[in-house]
């Protein structure tokens, strides 16, 4: 019969410890049961790194078109702010913005608007020009640089065939607007435009007033009694004011004789014709001052339907823009142009 004591002594007894040599075997043998499932943890592991890495090269990719894209837009968008203008890549009609006041300094100068009427009529495949007209008027010097580059374009280089111009004035082609549309082969007005006012006016400003209340004066000394005239720091005087109202007057004779000419359909009778009066479209048809009464769409799908089209605004380039003198002359550009001779 056996001993309780000694049974129970003998199951504490601690087993024999396993060797170095044994763990080791089971220590790979459970690696190597276990290999499987660390190889697909890996698997899944890589998986993820490289989906959320060509994820976010597609992200990057999908940013960086559009960058691109809009780099694209705006830079179509400000292409005159760079200098850069389209040209037509077969025939077709090129149409020009004038608009606002004409003279130095604007959009509807003769050094913005002359350089692109150059360029479209260099371009054989300029079949036509159309100049859209809406402007009060301005200097008669810029009107009269881009009345001569209209002529020149008539004529087609090393070609006998005449490039038809047009004007058409959309909402005012009064005086200096006037005076360039009169180069055209033919004036087209919508009905409600205000068409002519050709005359001449010579303004400035006078501060002689204000400088007496605060006792400024001003010193002056010239080599002839007209040398001084139009000066804003006092009245002129009476000779000196029949010297710019003979201006004025020689300037009108230049006006006049070029619509003259050019609107042969005129009717000289009209009165105040030459008054600096302007006209609604239908009563300028019927005096001679227009060709027609229309929109510009409408003229171009009536005689030019199956053409190419591109529209050309001036625009302050780059370089005018950073121009210190653009900003810091501003206030004396203004005051200088008040006081110049303009048709109008």
């Amino acid at each position: 019969m056996t001993d309780p004591v000694q049974e129970a002594q003998a199951q504490s007894t601690p087993s024999t410890p396993l060797s170095t040599e044994a763990v080791t075997r089971r220590a790979l043998d459970l690696l190597e049961n276990l290999a499987p499932s660390l190889e697909l943890m890996a698997g899944a592991h890589v998986k993820v790194l490289r989906d959320n890495l060509f994820w976010q090269w597609v992200k990057r990719l999908a940013l960086a078109v559009a960058v691109f894209g809009l780099a694209i837009i705006y830079f179509i968008s400000t292409a005159g702010f760079f200098g850069y203008q389209p040209s037509l890549s077969s025939p077709g009609v090129i149409i020009i913005d004038v608009s606002g006041a004409i003279g130095p300094d604007s959009l509807a100068s003769g050094d913005r608007i002359v350089p692109l009427i150059e360029s479209a009529c260099s371009n054989t495949n300029t079949k036509a020009l159309v100049l859209r007209i809406n402007s009060p008027g301005g200097s008669p010097a810029d009107a009269e640089r881009i009345g001569a580059v209209m002529d020149r374009c008539k004529v087609v280089k090393d070609s006998s065939v005449r490039r038809p111009v047009l004007a058409v004035i959309d909402g005012v082609g009064a005086s200096a607007g006037y005076m360039i549309a009169a180069h055209a082969d033919r004036i087209v007005a919508n009905s409600m435009a205000l068409v002519g006012s050709i005359g001449v006016i010579m303004s400035g400003l006078e501060f002689g007033g204000i400088m007496d209340k605060y006792g400024v004066r001003s010193r002056e000394y010239t080599t002839g009694t007209n040398k001084g005239a139009f000066s804003p720091y006092r009245e002129d005087t009476k000779a000196q004011a029949q010297y710019a109202q003979d201006l004025v007057d020689s300037a009108m004779v230049e006006f006049k004789t070029l619509v003259i000419e050019r609107r042969p359909g005129l009717v000289l009778e009209t009165p105040d014709l030459f008054s600096g009066r302007v006209w609604t479209a239908r009563p300028a048809l019927k005096i001679g001052l227009i060709d027609e009464v229309g929109v510009l769409e409408d003229i171009l799908q009536r005689d030019y339907p199956d053409m190419q089209r591109q529209l050309l605004r001036p625009r302050r380039s780059l370089k005018d823009t950073m121009q210190v003198e653009t900003w810091t002359g501003a206030f004396e550009t203004a005051i200088r142009n008040a006081s110049e001779m303009r048709i109008q």
